[in-house]
């Protein structure tokens, strides 16, 4: 978990984030990443990586409640004109759940893992369609997703359709 020793220095991000999201883009290799804060190195590492078939309930199950991530996701739809789309989104991970020692710690953390996404965003920033954030599960119902993924979408998006895997 996070601490407020690692509150005064922004982090990097490892080599193998930008490995694992190239192949996420470009190959289209798994559903989602997500990553999280190395405390002792100080890095943003991958820390969990959805196969291709992973479901949006094993997405959404991956998040902590006491503690900040960040994810990419691979979203798959349709539009009511049946064409079918996939965009990835960048989700930042805050939960209201997330306590520490004092408010003031935990009011940092909370900030520190809004600002350090920029960490990630300047290394994702081509091929990312939408950024979201989330700070509890029900941030991460799947309609409310797909309307903010889809906001700019010309066609009807078809709600009712959902893939083969979930998701």
């Amino acid at each position: 978990q996070y601490s407020s020793q690692m509150i005064n220095e922004q982090p990097t991000a490892t080599d193998e984030c930008e490995d694992k999201y190239n192949e996420l883009k470009y190959q289209r290799k798994y559903r989602f990443l997500l990553f999280g804060l190395d405390e002792q190195s100080n890095q943003i590492v991958p820390v969990a990586i959805g196969p291709k078939n992973a479901t949006y309930t094993e997405f959404v199950d991956a998040f902590p409640d006491q503690d900040i991530r960040w994810a990419v996701l691979d979203v798959d739809y349709k539009t009511t004109e049946n064409a079918q789309r996939s965009k990835l989104v960048f989700v930042t991970w805050v939960p209201d759940s997330l306590t520490r020692v004092s408010l003031k710690e935990s009011a940092t953390l909370k900030s520190n893992g809004v600002f350090f996404s920029g960490v990630l965003k300047a290394i994702f920033r081509e091929g990312i369609s939408c950024y979201y954030q989330a700070n509890d599960h029900g941030d991460l119902d799947f309609d409310i997703l797909l309307a903010k993924v889809s906001k700019y979408e010309r066609d009807e998006i078809d709600f009712a359709w959902k893939p083969s895997q979930d998701l």
